[in-house]
């Protein structure tokens, strides 16, 4: 059986090597964006029992030049800023508008009537010095005002030459879910664009294995070798290059992974994936050397 093994290795190295390379590439694409998903997954259901079209975060970024540098704002510019956002804000007393701690919200269990309001003293407080403050932004939400009035409040900044955007919690879930719900589809897709022609090598390989040594497998089928035990050695020989690849790239995503966890949903994928592959290479096999025996 290993004369069988080295002659059709020798024969065709190079199908070896292409379904090897394929099968590195594939699942390390796949793990790439998979396991994003799978990381941000809680995040995004959170995320959705939390979006509606009355909360907002708020984005405030500089202007800048046509060559990247930002423009400094006017001291009257901040102070108009500043009168923009408690008009906006704070101009009716009786109902709250702006609350800390988005991230606790976000990943946390109470409501938004539960969570920290700010004060109009703590909004003046955090801008007089410098309006550009990303930390402090990024903690705010906004709700009870509707979109016509922040529409109007982001018209106001640009001609203070500030960016200042609010995007609804609904609209980020949407933009988090397209994001990495994609990346993972598209990892998936051209997961079975590569199978597809990884199945379409080892079909031409399986033939090729029975033209190549049939002499030696009818010899081995003679001298006792039970169908079974030929189907099992070959598809260790079909396998061998596939295998040899998923063990090549879990070294390899081990080696790049600092800084991301791997999951345990990351093997059940990438595993489960590759064992239907791998059945369907058995069936691929199966089916030839019956029609070869038969013959």
């Amino acid at each position: 059986m290993a004369y069988v093994f080295w002659t059709i290795i020798k024969k065709r190295w190079y199908v070896f090597g292409i379904m090897g390379l394929f099968t590195f590439i594939t699942t390390v694409l796949s793990w790439n964006n998979t396991n994003l998903l799978f990381t941000q997954l809680p995040y995004i259901i959170q995320l959705h029992d939390k979006s509606s079209t009355d909360v907002y975060e708020i984005v405030a970024i500089p202007h800048a030049e046509s060559d990247g540098l930002i423009i400094t704002n006017t001291s009257s510019e901040r102070q108009q800023f500043i009168g923009l956002l408690e008009t906006t804000f704070f101009s009716n007393k009786s109902v709250d508008k702006l609350y800390r701690d988005k991230q606790g919200y976000l990943e946390g269990d109470k409501g938004l009537a539960e969570m920290p309001k700010l004060e109009q003293s703590e909004l003046s407080q955090m801008l007089a010095g410098h309006i550009f403050q990303p930390e402090f932004f990024d903690d705010l939400l906004v709700a009870n005002t509707s979109p016509e009035h922040l529409k109007q409040a982001e018209l106001l900044a640009e001609k203070l030459r500030i960016n200042l955007m609010f995007t609804s919690l609904k609209k980020r879930f949407q933009s988090e879910l397209r994001y990495y719900g994609g990346g993972a589809l598209f990892a998936l897709l051209v997961n079975v664009l590569a199978s597809g022609f990884g199945l379409l090598l080892i079909y031409w390989l399986i033939h090729s294995l029975f033209i190549i040594c049939q002499e030696d497998i009818r010899l081995l089928r003679i001298i006792g070798l039970s169908k079974s035990q030929l189907h099992r050695y070959l598809l260790i020989l079909v396998l061998s290059a596939p295998m040899f690849g998923i063990f090549l790239s879990l070294l390899f995503i081990h080696s790049i992974s600092v800084g991301r966890t791997i999951l345990i949903w990351d093997y059940i994928y990438l595993f489960s994936y590759q064992f239907l592959i791998g059945l369907i290479i058995s069936k691929l096999l199966s089916s030839q050397l019956r029609r070869f025996l038969d013959a």
